[in-house]
């Protein structure tokens, strides 16, 4: 939550161009999109993984110990939703120390925002802005949360209906003015920009040099340690380091092709889905229950040859480092979370988060199931 989601604006009430909400709006790592994909994709991606936790619930079906599922399910969702906000809220608060604003500034900006959404409003209405607090064609109902549902009062008579999910981010296209509309060009540009039409800020010169600098520093750490890693797993004599060295090895793999599967499948990209299930996150889904099916089988093989570290010992760190190292970076849970996070705040509207939620855990869990379960209840060959 720390590194994946922009949180500036439920400071500032707008979008500013802050991939990094922690970071001040001129550092040269918010233009480093290479560098932060890494950190999001790569770094929080493979030290959280779905496929670890989901075999070690399989093994408890295996072994049917239901109320442990239970438990473990319970403890580990809510721990990682829990964690994921955390991270967001300590990079706001980060944010507003670093941008200095304040609770007072909030509260000014907060006016500053409805004055200007609303005249935008009226010019996309082909109308000039009304003076006062509250013009006669727009009422703003307040609800519980937070959020604000904007009836606008259109040339027909008829209310049209403007969302604001969340603290004043208003979701309807139609609150932008038309080009060549009323309104001053103040007026047209004030009103928060949509995350995909914020203006883009390119990199000064003295910042593509830190850029550039950070990649070769980047492409040379890279290198050396995997030339390290390489060299510890052909002469480090112990079993368990062994396995440790060809995990790492084999893990940007996974890596690779969960970041594929996500740029991919990930926002109805490949249009497999159509409808009422154009939302759901297929990239993800897909890789957590491939990974959990795959640790599930490897888990399986150990456990029938009875493989360690006198019995097919390279066989037994391959599985191991493949279960670990492969499959630990090909899924997630630091994006799952983040997915989960996302659609879980549009409830009660839909129930998006509790059908992704529990599609995820039933479809890995009944899969992975499948493909272990003959190792515990067959006499193993050892």
């Amino acid at each position: 939550g720390f590194l994946t989601e922009n949180k500036a604006h439920l400071v500032w009430f707008e979008r500013p161009n802050m991939p990094v909400s922690f970071l001040p709006e001129d550092s040269w790592v918010q233009h480093h999109d290479d560098l932060l994909t890494g950190l999001r994709v790569g770094y929080c991606g493979c030290l959280t993984t779905f496929a670890s936790w989901a075999a070690q619930m399989v093994r408890m079906l295996a072994e049917g110990k239901v109320g442990a599922l239970v438990v473990v399910l319970l403890l580990e969702t809510s721990s990682s939703l829990v964690s994921f906000v955390l991270g967001e809220h300590l990079a706001i608060r980060v944010h507003m120390a670093v941008s200095g604003v304040s609770h007072k500034h909030k509260r000014e900006r907060e006016r500053l925002w409805h004055q200007r959404a609303q005249n935008a409003v009226l010019a996309a209405m082909g109308r000039e802005p009304e003076q006062g607090s509250q013009p006669a064609a727009i009422s703003i109902l307040r609800g519980d949360s937070g959020d604000e549902v904007w009836l606008v009062k259109g040339g027909s008579g008829a209310p049209e209906k403007y969302e604001a999910r969340g603290p004043l981010v208003v979701t309807n296209s139609n609150l932008r003015p038309k080009p060549g509309g009323g309104g001053s060009g103040e007026d047209r540009g004030s009103d928060p920009p949509e995350e995909d039409e914020a203006t883009e800020v390119g990199p000064t010169t003295s910042q593509k040099r830190l850029i550039l600098a950070s990649n070769l520093v980047s492409a040379l750490l890279l290198l050396a340690l995997t030339s390290l890693w390489a060299a510890q797993l052909a002469l480090d004599g112990s079993f368990t380091r062994r396995k440790c060295w060809l995990s790492v090895l084999i893990a940007p793999l996974g890596c690779f092709l969960r970041y594929l599967a996500s740029m991919k499948l990930n926002n109805n990209n490949s249009g497999l889905l159509r409808g009422k299930l154009s939302w759901f996150p297929l990239g993800t889904f897909a890789i957590n229950v491939s990974a959990t099916v795959l640790s599930s089988a490897s888990s399986a093989l150990v456990r029938h040859y009875c493989l360690s570290s006198t019995l097919y010992p390279w066989f037994a760190i391959a599985l191991r480092a493949f279960e670990t190292g492969f499959n630990g970076s090909l899924s997630t849970v630091s994006t799952f979370a983040a997915e989960v996070s996302k659609y879980m705040v549009e409830y009660p509207r839909n129930f998006k988060g509790w059908i992704y939620v529990s599609t995820s855990f039933s479809v890995a869990l009944f899969l992975g199931f499948c493909v272990y379960s003959w190792s515990a209840y067959i006499p193993q060959a050892c």
